[in-house]
């Protein structure tokens, strides 16, 4: 969240530039690969530095209270927030709607969602705690909308509870979004991102 913005800057400041586009519509690459082809190439340092860490990780487990599928969920997590990041702002400059100065503003904005996110799940875990104590919260219908809070579900799994909605009869959708957070913000950024990658296929040559 915090990294690929400023990979993604180059996205929006450079090749908001209409005569960069211009040359990339002379080439013999269709919409698709051009649109692919500009987010997987800045996509790939992010990707690359998420990944380069796994070895390091992996070296807690010797020393035990770290479980692995934590660490590849917290992958998964950290992936899919570049994922949604990174078609956002190819998104912004096949449009060409922005500028450099507009980097400022992609950026001050992931950082101000994450900031509001998290301020509405705080107040609305407090309203539905676990226990009278108020130490375990459940999650809320925030909790997959922000990757910090998706985390924290792994790191902090007693005190912050995904519901229990078995045998309540609730609909697929529901019992995603609130018992597995961490798989709907993964399939969530992922649907996204196949939208934005599909609407900029359309609009690149419009």
């Amino acid at each position: 969240c915090l990294l690929t913005p400023v990979f993604m800057a180059g996205a929006i400041a450079q090749e908001a530039n209409p005569k960069t586009w211009d040359i990339l519509l002379t080439t013999p690459l269709n919409s698709l690969q051009v649109v692919l082809g500009n987010l997987f190439g800045r996509l790939f340092f992010v990707l690359a530095l998420l990944f380069s860490s796994l070895p390091l990780f992996v070296m807690t487990q010797y020393f035990g209270g770290v479980p692995g599928d934590s660490i590849f969920a917290s992958y998964a997590i950290a992936a899919s927030s570049s994922l949604i990041v990174a078609a956002i702002a190819v998104t912004l400059s096949v449009t060409r709607t922005a500028g450099r100065r507009a980097v400022f503003i992609f950026y001050i904005s992931v950082i101000m969602y994450l900031f509001v996110t998290g301020g509405v799940d705080a107040y609305l875990r407090q309203l539905h705690p676990v226990t009278a104590a108020g130490r375990e919260f459940y999650t809320t219908i925030v909790t997959p909308l922000n990757p910090f809070l998706a985390l924290e579900v792994l790191l902090k799994s007693n005190t912050y509870v995904p519901h229990d909605l078995t045998g309540t009869g609730a609909g697929w959708l529901k019992r995603m979004w609130l018992t597995t957070p961490i798989t709907a913000f993964c399939w969530l950024c992922i649907g996204i991102s196949f939208f934005l990658i599909l609407f900029s296929t359309v609009r690149l040559r419009v």
